[in-house]
C-alpha cells in the first residue's frame, strides 16, 4: 500500500477553491439584480469568495514539506511549472475577488477605508457587474486548477480527463448553496420575503447542474475503468469504508438526494432550499475527499 502523498489538507483546500471560485460567480450573477433578496446572496458571495482562497492556501502552504517553497514559488514566474501558474493564479484571483467586495459592502463600511473608501464607482452597479465579468475566467481557472493539480500527476483516480470537469460542476452548485444557504440563515426579518428570486433561480439551475454533474461522474468511472490501474483504484474507492462515503455522501448526499428534492415544480421553501444547499455543501468535500484519499490508497 502507498503511502499518501497528499492527506486533508490538500482536500480541504481543492473545496475552498472551489467554493471561492463558485461563490465569485454567483456573486457576479447577482450583481446586476435589483432586488434586495439578490444583493443579499451577492454579498455573501462576494465575501465568501477572497475568504475562502485564503484559508484554502494557508492551508496548502502548511501542508508543503518545505513551506519555504511556496514564497519562492511566489517569486518565480515560470510557465513551464504547473505549481508556479498555480500559485500565481491564486494570488491574482485573490485580489480581483477582495477588490470586488469593495462593489458589495454598504457605504457606511466602505468609507471606512483610507484613501481608496470614497470613490463614488464603488457604488456604481454597472461598474461592478463590469469587473465580474472580467474576474470570470479567473473565477473558473481556479476551479478548474484544482482538479487539473490532480490529473496530471501518476496517480490512476486522479489521471482521469474528466476530473477537472466533476470538480467545475460541483463547485457551481456549491458556490450558488453556499451563498444562498448563509443569506436565508441570516437574522435579517426583512429580507426574508425577498428571497423568492434567487430561491427560484437555484432551483432551475441546480436541477440542471446536478444532471451534469452526474453526468460528468459517469464519464469519469467509465475512463477509469479503461485500464487495470484504474478498475484497481475504482475498487478502493467504491468499498469498504471509502465506499460508504462515496456512495451515501458524494454520491447520494451530494447529487441523487438534491437532484430527487429539487425535481418537484414546487416553489421552495427556505427549509427545504436550505436542505438542499447543505446536503450539496457536503456532498461536495466528501467528494473531494475521497478522490484524494482513495486516490492513493
Amino acid at each position: 500500500m502507498i503511502e499518501p502523498i497528499w492527506g486533508s489538507a490538500v482536500a480541504f483546500y481543492l473545496y475552498l477553491a472551489g467554493l471561492s471560485g463558485g461563490s465569485f460567480i454567483f456573486a457576479t450573477l447577482a450583481s446586476d439584480k435589483n432586488e434586495v433578496g439578490w444583493e443579499v446572496c451577492g454579498r455573501m458571495s462576494s465575501l465568501i469568495a477572497p475568504t475562502a482562497l485564503v484559508v484554502g492556501a494557508v492551508l496548502l502552504i502548511l501542508d508543503l514539506g518545505q513551506k519555504h517553497m511556496f514564497w519562492h514559488l511566489l517569486g518565480h514566474f515560470n510557465l513551464d511549472s504547473p505549481m508556479s501558474m498555480g500559485v500565481w493564479l491564486l494570488m491574482v484571483f485573490g485580489v480581483i475577488s477582495g477588490v470586488f467586495i469593495l462593489f458589495w459592502i454598504p457605504d457606511e463600511w466602505r468609507n471606512r477605508i483610507p484613501a481608496i473608501g470614497k470613490w463614488r464607482g464603488w457604488s456604481n452597479r454597472l461598474l461592478r457587474k463590469r469587473f465580474g465579468r472580467m474576474g470570470l475566467p479567473f473565477a473558473v481557472a481556479v476551479i478548474i486548477y484544482s482538479a487539473v493539480l490532480l490529473s496530471v500527476t501518476a496517480v490512476p483516480l486522479w489521471r482521469n480527463y474528466m476530473l477537472p470537469l466533476v470538480f467545475f460542476f460541483s463547485a457551481i452548485a456549491m458556490g450558488l448553496s453556499v451563498g444562498l444557504l448563509l443569506s436565508i440563515l441570516l437574522p435579517l426579518k426583512d429580507y426574508h420575503r425577498d428571497f423568492s428570486r434567487p430561491l427560484e433561480f437555484s432551483h432551475q439551475v441546480l436541477l440542471i447542474i446536478r444532471v451534469a454533474l452526474l453526468m460528468s461522474i459517469i464519464a469519469f468511472v467509465v475512463l477509469a475503468a479503461g485500464n487495470l490501474e484504474g478498475r484497481s483504484a475504482l475498487g478502493k474507492l467504491f468499498s469498504g469504508w471509502m465506499g460508504v462515503l462515496w456512495w451515501g455522501g458524494a454520491i447520494g448526499m451530494g447529487v441523487i438526494l438534491p437532484l430527487f428534492l429539487g425535481v418537484s415544480k414546487k416553489r421552495w421553501s427556505n427549509l427545504r432550499a436550505g436542505a438542499i444547499f447543505a446536503m450539496v455543501l457536503i456532498g461536495g468535500l466528501v467528494l473531494r475527499w475521497v478522490v484524494v484519499v482513495a486516490g492513493q490508497s
